[in-house]
């Protein structure tokens, strides 16, 4: 047994000889008699191939075949339907057919969600890229400013170097001229008592 299933006899022709209640509002009827000695390819199928590959299967295995395929009710809704049919004795074919629109309308919402969740995933993975990028960016403006900060220290430090060495210089000048001029002066003072003994 099939949840959800709806079953129907197909003869030989492909005409629908008889058919349960639930086949027949599933395809937007009342009464089976709507549906009886009707083309069961006209009846419900968007695509006759499907039901003709499913029928020679059956006939050519004598076993339950399955195909998933399309149908289509009075109303214009599409259903996604899953067929199994099994020739009978008699050269009918039993077909059963199992709605699975809801099913795969929940697999497509969950493969949209997966997809949305991918694209999520990827733009988080973008935006952290982006962020570790301004990050690199910050860090290299701030070694950049640190290694000129530290070229204008040692700028500094090499003009007060030379500066230094400047004053060493002039203290070196103004010391031999103090001597000079302390010599100058002894000698002086050694000429004043020279003149100062002769008188």
């Amino acid at each position: 047994v099939v949840p959800n299933a709806v079953g129907a006899f197909i003869n030989a022709s492909g005409a629908i000889t008889d058919a349960n209640h639930s086949f027949v509002t599933l395809l937007g009827c009342r009464r089976v008699d709507e549906l009886r000695n009707t083309d069961f390819v006209a009846a419900a199928l968007d695509s006759a191939g499907d039901l003709g590959w499913l029928l020679e299967r059956a006939r050519t295995t004598r076993k339950t075949e399955t195909v998933e395929t399309h149908w289509k009710t009075r109303e214009g809704r599409r259903l996604v339907v899953r067929l199994r049919a099994l020739a009978t004795a008699t050269g009918a074919i039993d077909i059963v057919a199992e709605d699975i629109t809801g099913v795969r309308a929940l697999e497509d919402r969950l493969r949209r969600a997966q997809r949305r969740e991918a694209v999520g995933r990827l733009e988080a993975a973008q935006e952290q890229a982006e962020q570790l990028r301004q990050a690199e960016e910050r860090a290299t403006e701030q070694v950049r400013v640190a290694e000129n900060r530290v070229q204008t220290a040692e700028d500094r430090a090499a003009q007060a170097e030379l500066h230094a060495q400047g004053l060493d210089e002039q203290a070196l000048q103004a010391n031999k001229l103090i001597q000079a001029a302390e010599h100058q002066a002894r000698m002086a003072d050694e000429r004043a008592r020279g003149a100062e003994e002769q008188g």
